[in-house]
């Protein structure tokens, strides 16, 4: 069994579990919620045809929109199954899809790199800002860095849960997430449920999710040339970054 260090978990759970985790979400919703501030940041940065990496792209739901809008998209994740998985999406086909781990510089350099979801929480603090540099060292002088992270704060007295059925692969499926807060962070538990030829099967498991807060990440990423440019909440740039009033916080950064 292959230890994945970008995760600190073994590769073939999160492989076990790729198809459940497209149950994870409502795409249509989330891209509703999220894409109008990956878009302004985007026409913000003023330069046309701009080059765009989606690191630890997961089923790759930003990657692919924003290539469906004509942009030019790599999208990073080291789970090869969630990948292949990915490419049968919609929106799928005009992505370049690449297996690596986030620790391992790409090759290229792009204009804007996004890290989205728990990502960042999945690491330690010293696999963490080893990602800082990765991500820095990918970006072209002038280019944008955008991370998304928890506020550990709003999650301690709104903790998630979510529960979702489907069919996967022609087994009826049921997902379950949740997320609460524990000291220093939170511990995020899964269980996957499925109705199979041979009966029931469920499977559970827990992950600790690393709380990473701003000034850190600032601290992080200064050392990386990066100079942070904006601060919101919830993917609005209506809304300014304050401790605890929503669970969502996005950084950007400016590379030079």
């Amino acid at each position: 069994m292959t230890n994945n260090p970008f995760t600190g978990h073994s590769v073939s759970i999160f492989r076990r579990w790729s198809g459940a985790f497209s149950l994870a979400s409502d795409e249509e919703h989330r891209w509703r919620r999220e894409g109008p501030f990956l878009t302004a940041v985007i026409h913000r940065l003023r330069k046309r045809d701009p080059r765009i990496v989606d690191y630890a792209c997961g089923h790759g739901l930003h990657a692919r929109r924003l290539a469906a809008e004509g942009h030019d998209v790599t999208a990073v994740d080291a789970s090869p199954e969630t990948i292949e998985r990915a490419k049968t999406l919609p929106g799928g086909g005009a992505v370049r899809w690449v297996c690596r781990d986030i620790l391992k510089p790409v090759d290229e350099r792009f204009d804007i790199a996004l890290l989205l979801g728990n990502t960042l929480s999945l690491m330690e603090n010293d696999r963490a800002r080893e990602a800082f540099g990765s991500i820095g060292g990918s970006l072209a002088e002038s280019g944008v860095f955008i991370l998304h992270v928890i506020d550990f704060d709003y999650l301690k007295e709104h903790p998630v849960r979510f529960s979702r059925g489907g069919v996967i692969n022609g087994e009826n499926t049921r997902f379950e997430k949740s997320i609460r807060a524990v000291e220093g962070g939170a511990v995020i538990s899964i269980d996957v449920t499925r109705n199979t030829v041979r009966g029931v099967k469920h499977e559970h498991g827990d992950q600790r999710l690393h709380e990473h807060g701003v000034s850190a990440v600032e601290s992080w990423a200064s050392e990386n040339g990066l100079e942070t440019t904006g601060i919101y909440s919830d993917f609005s740039m209506d809304m300014p970054y304050r401790p605890g009033k929503a669970k969502d916080i996005l950084v950007v950064f400016r590379k030079g």
